[in-house]
């Protein structure tokens, strides 16, 4: 790839992140578990066959790999100096990655269902449940109790 070009896309990307690329990540990252948590549900009872369980579950990993590329990318291009987009990034790389996870084992669970893959997707929710609770919590503004304060 010619310097240009890079340098082209390394701008782009610079831009992407300045305008709140991050924010829009985690917001997929939400957007991805709940979709993913409808189709498995509606499979679970019966609602969709399995042919359209994988056709939707195609759609979220094709998400979810737009968002593991890019971000992967950001981080490949960020000065290793910047501790804070470096740390921001890491989480939601982890919570992309095991958004993958949970799609491959309920991807297995349609293909194969069995008492593993079932045991496999349920562990694959509860890592992608508990690192978007990590998020959550370490990503919310300060709460304003001001309406609670009884001194007033």
């Amino acid at each position: 790839m010619p310097p240009e070009q890079r340098w082209a896309e390394l701008l782009t990307l610079a831009q992407a992140y300045q305008s709140n690329y991050l924010e829009l990540v985690a917001i997929c990252g939400f957007q991805l578990y709940a979709s993913t948590g409808v189709v498995a549900t509606d499979y679970a009872n019966g609602y969709i066959d399995a042919e359209t369980a994988l056709s939707a579950l195609d759609g979220n990993r094709l998400l979810q790999s737009c968002c593991f590329s890019t971000l992967t990318e950001i981080v490949a291009l960020t000065p290793v100096d910047d501790e804070l987009l470096h740390a921001e990034a890491g989480r939601l790389l982890a919570i992309i990655k095991a958004e993958g996870d949970l799609l491959n084992a309920l991807r297995e669970v349609c293909l194969a269902p069995s008492d593993s893959t079932e045991a496999q997707t349920e562990e694959a929710r509860r890592q992608v449940e508990m690192l978007l609770d990590e998020y959550t919590i370490n990503n919310l503004p300060p709460a304003d109790n001001s309406e609670l304060d009884s001194t007033r």
